[in-house]
């Protein structure tokens, strides 16, 4: 069955997908309504469907089992704060250069996340996080976890609100990192 069919069989419609992203059990990107500016993402939805998107005499599609973010951050230690005071993320290791703090890795259960000092090697003030999200799923309660961020005075770019199956809100980081924080899929 290719990938085409696939979708198909599951009623999703006219979806393209993009070229390079192999789809896994875990995750399939796909466009759909062919508009550049309308780009959907569906995740966790769609099996892997073996050898889709290949022929026989090309080589198999990269899979890919773990996924870790790196983030430049204005100053580390504000954006420090807000993973691990908001949000709840653990400092698995620092990084010091010259015995000053230039890199953090946090983690979230298995979910890594560097943290770096930005040099301003590309300006100080330049836009971070533009175009991107992130989004980290958990069986952990959605509102609960809402109005924990909440609490410690953090703000939320949308409230708590069932999306395509899942418990989803969303928020920005100190830098305009957009984080999604959603349930795991039924």
């Amino acid at each position: 069955m290719t990938l085409t069919e696939a979708l198909l069989e599951r009623g999703i419609g006219h979806y393209v997908v993009i070229p390079g992203i192999a789809c896994t059990d875990f995750a399939c990107a796909c466009v759909r309504n062919h508009s550049l500016s309308r780009f959907r993402y569906l995740m966790n939805s769609i099996p892997a469907v073996m050898g889709a998107g290949t022929s026989s005499d090309e080589p198999a599609p990269f899979i890919a089992n773990t996924l870790s973010a790196s983030l430049t951050a204005s100053v580390i230690q504000t954006s420090l704060a807000w993973y691990r005071d908001m949000l709840g993320f653990t400092v698995a290791q620092t990084h010091e250069r010259d015995g000053k703090m230039f890199a953090v890795s946090l983690r979230a259960g298995p979910v890594a996340i560097l943290l770096t000092q930005d040099n301003g090697a590309k300006g100080l003030d330049r836009a971070k996080g533009a175009g991107m999200s992130l989004r980290l799923t958990t069986s952990q309660n959605i509102d609960e976890l809402a109005t924990r961020v909440r609490e410690r005075g953090g703000v939320l770019e949308t409230e708590p609100a069932d999306v395509r199956g899942v418990r989803v809100f969303r928020l920005l980081d100190p830098d305009g990192f957009k984080l999604v924080i959603s349930s795991e899929p039924a």
